[in-house]
């Protein structure tokens, strides 16, 4: 989400890495606020992935072009690394999306190279 003053300019789904990374960004440029700090904390204790890593690891499962993963999917992807099919579904129960097993594999593949 961007925001100018209390309007909000552009909203979009973005890995905790970014978070951090922008956060980290605006501290070392001055004090957080409250919340800026609670945010600060909670992505540098969550964040899993580098954010150049995580970066190419979401441009790798959009480069699959699967019609029906969306940004947020891919978000939540990449935060939480999910090691089975059980933990990928996981992911697209709200959005009540079964993906077929040779997708999901796919995916799986492409989330093995970067866990560590």
């Amino acid at each position: 989400m961007i925001m100018v003053g209390k309007e909000i300019m552009e909203e979009r789904a973005v890995p905790v890495s970014l978070v951090r990374s922008i956060l980290e960004k605006r501290s070392e440029a001055g004090e957080l606020r409250y919340e800026q700090r609670l945010a600060l904390a909670y992505a540098q204790g969550f964040t899993r992935l580098e954010l150049e890593d995580a970066n190419k690891l979401a441009n790798e499962i959009a480069d699959l072009s699967l019609p029906r993963v969306k940004e947020e999917h891919i978000a939540k992807i990449v935060d939480l690394l999910p090691a089975n099919s059980a933990e990928l579904n996981v992911i697209f129960s709200k959005d009540k999306i079964n993906l077929k097993k040779d997708v999901q594999d796919q995916i799986l593949a492409i989330v093995d190279n970067y866990r560590g």
